[in-house]
């Protein structure tokens, strides 16, 4: 007995010895697991798209800590040197005549709504639209003395000639209205512009959603930017409805919009809690002159009980200024006539660029500090194709106040024709490199590469970047075209 028992101990004790051993294998691998695991998840979470990495972010906040940092750092774009573009000074600028600015020409308008005219003869048609790159302004304001810092001269410039009105009658606009018959939609991902726009188009019937925008706006779901135009371009191509955009828009002009039944989809500088500034685009839906408040669904923040939040008109024009008071129009075809009375001179590409730049030179003037009012100079002076001076502007919006935010050319792309245009390829890849250093999800970036490149004779860099372009939107008319004119020259084609 003794002898079986001693068996039976040595047994157990291997047996111990051995679940020991192999709880401590375990245990080491565990530790092995979890040292190879906090390796190496920074290295896959970095290595995820942005999409994918917020929501992790949702359930796991501390992976915020491994966020991969954007390599351009400052928090403004890069300022220039002054006087290093050889153009016109700001000074110059702001004293600058208008260079004719044009009449209505035959179109008849009324400054309020409710007034029987004559059916306007036709112009150009209303969805032709600004080349990429043009923005505008607000309602023209009292002309101000010019800032001290400039050092300026007494001289004054030239305001734009008050609207022709078509009759004698004025019929003051009511004091607050609303549109109803929107279907509010929350974003997905990093898209606002296709969910405020289906929004929009949800006023006229439309059943589609904003996934189909986003296939034709951005296929690529990281795509930081879709461009007025091109939300413009979906609507007239594939919904029914027509659209333009227009620039320089004012409070009186989103009322009487309102008012008149066509919904308006604007484009505003947004800086929820939480984040940078950033583009956004919200949909107009109603206004109260009593609470001095517009009304907006927000596909961001939400519809206010269905009723519109509530967005001050102080708060909304200044932020509005971030994108030069850019509006879009969604309207019936058989309604083109009202709408081109209502937007007036307005309807004219030219009178409308020449608006917002003398507008601009106002607010500069007031505010030589005001970066925005310097970049809407900018970009007026690019719709007009008045490049010297477009890019003396965006030399001083780069230099002044506070500076520009570092998410601005990702929405904006004017100083990159400016700079282009006038031959300035350098400052040209110096803010590309800005944006590629916060971001490669924007196609425009790559565009105006490939364009330098190609200026420089180095064609197959330049093919490159027209194909980065693409690979990030294959609907970037811009580098589909540049891609067929470089194959027209290499064939010999005229």
């Amino acid at each position: 007995m003794s002898t079986l028992r001693m068996r039976q101990q040595r047994r157990s004790g291997r047996s111990r010895r051995g679940a020991r051993s192999l709880l401590g294998w375990v245990a080491v691998g565990l530790v092995v697991l979890v040292i190879v695991g906090l390796i190496a998840a920074p290295l896959v979470y970095r290595s995820l798209r942005p999409e994918l990495q917020e929501r992790i972010n949702r359930y796991l906040p501390f992976m915020t800590i491994f966020a991969p940092q954007r390599q351009y750092t400052a928090d403004t774009l890069p300022t220039v040197q002054p006087g290093s573009g050889g153009g016109p000074s700001a000074a110059d600028l702001l004293l600058t005549p208008q260079q004719g600015i044009p009449a209505a020409g035959d179109v008849e308008v009324t400054a309020t709504p409710g007034l029987q005219l004559a059916t306007p003869t036709p112009l150009q048609p209303l969805s032709s639209q600004p080349q990429a790159g043009a923005l505008v302004s607000t309602p023209t304001p009292t002309v101000p003395q010019p800032t001290a810092t400039l050092a300026l001269p007494t001289a004054t410039w030239t305001p734009l000639p008050p609207p022709t009105l078509a009759a004698t009658e004025v019929v003051m606009l009511p004091l607050s209205s609303r549109l109803s018959g929107f279907t509010h939609i929350y974003q997905t991902w990093n898209n606002c512009g296709p969910a405020t726009l289906t929004m929009a188009l949800t006023y006229y019937g439309w059943t589609g959603t904003q996934a189909q925008a986003a296939e034709f706006l951005k296929p690529d779901a990281e795509d930081k930017n879709v461009s007025p135009g091109q939300m413009v371009r979906y609507v007239n191509e594939n919904t029914g409805v027509r659209a333009l955009v227009r620039y320089g828009g004012d409070l009186d002009m989103l009322r009487r919009l309102v008012l008149e039944g066509f919904p308006v989809v604007v484009e505003v500088g947004f800086m929820p809690e939480g984040y940078d500034w950033m583009g956004h685009y919200r949909l107009i839906v109603g206004y109260d002159d009593n609470q001095s408040q517009l009304y907006v669904y927000d596909s961001f923040l939400g519809h206010g009980n269905f009723q519109g939040l509530p967005v001050s008109y102080d708060q909304f024009n200044r932020t509005w200024q971030h994108f030069n008071r850019l509006y879009i129009v969604l309207y019936d075809q058989g309604r083109e006539n009202e709408l081109r009375q209502i937007l007036g001179p307005q309807a004219d590409l030219t009178y409308n660029a020449e608006h917002a730049l003398e507008v601009a030179r106002q607010e500069a003037a007031a505010d030589a500090a005001n970066p925005f009012a310097w970049f809407n100079m900018g970009t007026s002076y690019v719709m007009l194709g008045r490049y010297e001076e477009a890019a003396a502007a965006y030399d001083q919006a780069r230099n002044a106040g506070p500076g520009l935010p570092w998410r601005m050319l990702w929405y904006q792309f004017g100083p990159f024709e400016a700079y282009y245009e006038v031959g300035r390829y350098d400052d040209v890849l110096a803010l590309v490199q800005a944006n590629l250093g916060t971001t490669p999800y924007v196609e425009e970036t790559y565009y105006w590469t490939g364009m330098v490149y190609l200026a420089r004779g180095q064609t197959d860099a330049a093919r490159a970047q027209f194909n980065q372009a693409l690979q990030h939107n294959r609907n970037f008319t811009p580098a589909q075209d540049a891609l067929v004119q470089m194959q027209v020259a290499q064939s010999g084609g005229g």
